[in-house]
């Protein structure tokens, strides 16, 4: 039963690692898509300064 334990002890564990590092990707993902929509309006913005001169 002590076996039992430890082998799922060890299971749970590793689903907490890999779900910690599913949050990380996500997170990375999130702040990236946040950056190119940042790019994105800047540029926006640039170019109708350019045209309004």
């Amino acid at each position: 039963m002590d076996k039992v334990n430890k082998k799922n002890d060890k299971l749970l564990n590793t689903i907490e690692h890999w779900l910690g590092g599913l949050q990380e990707l996500r997170r990375y993902s999130a702040y990236s898509r946040l950056i190119k929509q940042l790019n994105r309006a800047s540029n926006d913005y640039v170019e109708t300064s350019k045209k309004s001169f």
